[in-house]
Parts: structure tokens; sequence; C-alpha cells
């Protein structure tokens, strides 16, 4: 697993641009050709949190777990009417600033970000 040098989050695979790219920022790691890769996947019960989230099964302890809050999403492009999503606190200002925000759509995975 690597990490966003910048904000920590979990770096994501693009197997198709050969790079690992960082979801709530914009750091990309290239990876260099000819270094061997090995992709395995786990698929446990966190699965069954995943499906009850799409399903709009969320019970009220996952909020407090700091991973979806109810806010409308504010993709104003595809009018998406969902009141779900993901969100991570980042302190990229000085600790005397508020955190920075991110925000994913639960429903359609639009991001925007609140200062």
């Amino acid at each position: 697993m690597f990490f966003c040098p910048f904000c920590g989050t979990l770096l994501l695979l693009q197997e198709q641009e050969s790079s690992f790219v960082c979801s709530t920022c914009t750091y990309v790691h290239r990876i260099r050709e000819g270094a061997p890769l090995t992709i395995t996947h786990d698929f446990s019960d966190s699965n069954k949190k995943m499906d009850d989230i799409e399903d709009g099964m969320v019970s009220h302890d996952v909020s407090g777990e700091g991973q979806i809050i109810t806010m409308n999403c504010q993709n104003e492009k595809s009018l998406c009417d969902s009141s779900k999503a993901y969100y991570i606190q980042v302190q990229m200002r000085s600790a005397d600033e508020p955190p920075t925000t991110f925000f994913k759509c639960v429903k359609c995975g639009f991001q925007w970000r609140q200062d």
C-alpha cells in the first residue's frame, strides 16, 4: 500500500496509466517500466457495509465513524438528488486554520471540497 505524501490518503492504482493516484488531491506517482507489480484483492466483510451504503441502508453508526455524512450532492450538471456523501478532513494549512473537508457523493461519485 502506498499513501499520498501530501494528504495521507491511500493511493489508488490506475493500471492503464501505470501510476498510483490520490483521490483527494492531484498527486500522481508514476510506476517505473519493468518494475514488478503484484496486485491482490481481498473482499471481506467490508463489502457488506459498502453494499448497504449503495442501497441507501446506512445506519447512523457509520456516520459516527467519519465515513459518511448527510449532505446534499453539489453536482449541478447531472442534478443528482443524493443526500449522502463520503467525507474526509485534511489539515492543509497551519494548525490555527480550519481543516479542508473533501466530499464524494455516494450515488454519482461527484467530488467537491469545503474550506
